[in-house]
């Protein structure tokens, strides 16, 4: 399988590739071992056990990384090429980019379920949900009806996710956030001057936002947050020296332990901007950061291999947790020893073995199938 590395950033790569591993590693470490809180009653973790823990507790705070990477990239791409943007072109690239993966995982999500309830009914029945920290809860439904809001990304607004796929609620945001943000610099004509664009695209926008989106605003604030970073790293010439590289590393470590140390509604409320927030700076550090890090050809392969297949991981993971839990440990789960962490580093293997055949038979194939897409309707690429 080749891999392409031209005008690739490493650092974006690394870190999108290490927060799709650790949503996977948060939901597996749930679905096998007792939870840090029945812990803190019974046994004491090693300090070892600890990190791993608070490693594996970072699955949504992996996702706000998420959004932050995607207003960098997506909303960042729309303003580097105003000057031929085509909203036509734009909605079937990100759509196709969404698409292809999904629809096989769709599917294997139906008959994961399928296997899943001849063995344990119970287990998509909503009362394991806590114990997961995702997958179904009491509204859970494999219906027609689910599957075509989930394909057209309206999964939390008119329907629960798709079966067990938990994960699945971020595409909702993701795709919104996509559409939203062109919709805005269409209205305030910064892609296009056309006074019946603009104002179609403020209705549009309207519509969405009180019809769809309106739960995930400050989600989408988060992802603007981003374009933020974008446009602050392309203006910028300055280098930033490493140690205050250093510090924001430490302020975005910091913010991803607040809600563990202080107990407040109020932090827990605004987590994930202060979250945004610190990776945000954190960023913006990182990339106009004068230290030179050289990469070997096999780390630079491995580690944009690993973003390739970030998505469809993140979007394939929870399904298969979800069998390993009904089979090995709805029962009970385990502590964390060395011979139950050599376990979990062989599910969190074959998990990543099954992502890469998902990967390699259709996420791998994007680029081709959107360039026919295109083609036939004469768009340019």
């Amino acid at each position: 399988m080749s891999i392409n590395l031209n005008n690739r950033n490493l650092a974006l790569d690394l870190i999108r590739g290490i927060a799709a591993l650790l949503v996977m590693m948060g939901h597996l470490r749930a679905s096998m071992f007792i939870s840090n809180l029945e812990l803190k009653n019974s046994e004491q973790l090693s300090f070892a056990g600890k990190i791993f823990y608070f490693i594996t507790s970072q699955g949504h705070n992996s996702v706000i990384i998420f959004f932050v990477l995607s207003g960098f990239l997506v909303g960042g791409s729309i303003i580097n090429n105003k000057s031929i943007f085509n909203f036509k072109t734009y909605v079937i690239k990100r759509l196709s980019r969404l698409w292809i993966p999904l629809f096989p995982v769709l599917i294997l999500t139906f008959f994961v379920d399928r296997l899943i309830s001849n063995i344990n009914a119970d287990v998509l029945k909503g009362g394991h949900h806590l114990f997961l920290n995702s997958g179904p809860l009491f509204d859970y439904s494999a219906s027609l009806k689910t599957l075509l809001s989930n394909t057209f990304f309206f999964q939390g607004v008119f329907s629960p996710v798709y079966g067990s796929n938990g994960p699945l609620w971020s595409l909702a945001n993701e795709f919104w956030y996509y559409i939203l943000f062109p919709l805005i610099l269409l209205s305030v004509g910064f892609l296009q001057k056309n006074i019946k664009i603009k104002i179609t695209s403020i209705l549009a926008a309207i519509l969405i936002i009180a019809f769809v989106a309106h739960n995930m605003i400050a989600g989408f604030f988060i992802w603007c947050l981003g374009v933020l970073v974008f446009q602050i790293n392309k203006k910028t010439e300055r280098k930033i020296k490493p140690f205050i590289v250093i510090i924001s590393g430490l302020f975005f470590t910091i913010s991803l332990t607040l809600k563990y140390v202080i107990n407040s509604d109020l932090i827990l409320l605004l987590n994930d901007i202060i979250v945004g927030i610190s990776f945000s700076f954190f960023l913006i550090c990182l990339l106009k950061s004068s230290i030179i890090i050289k990469y070997s050809l096999f780390s630079k392969k491995l580690i944009v291999f690993l973003s390739e297949i970030s998505y469809t991981l993140y979007i394939i993971h929870f399904p298969l947790i979800l069998l390993i839990y009904t089979i090995f440990y709805s029962e009970g789960k385990k502590l964390l020893s060395f011979i139950t962490g050599l376990e979990f580093f062989g599910w969190f293997s074959g998990i990543l073995i099954v992502s890469i055949a998902f990967w390699y038979m259709f996420e791998r194939r994007t680029v081709m199938i959107r360039a026919k897409i295109l083609n036939y309707y004469k768009l340019k690429f």
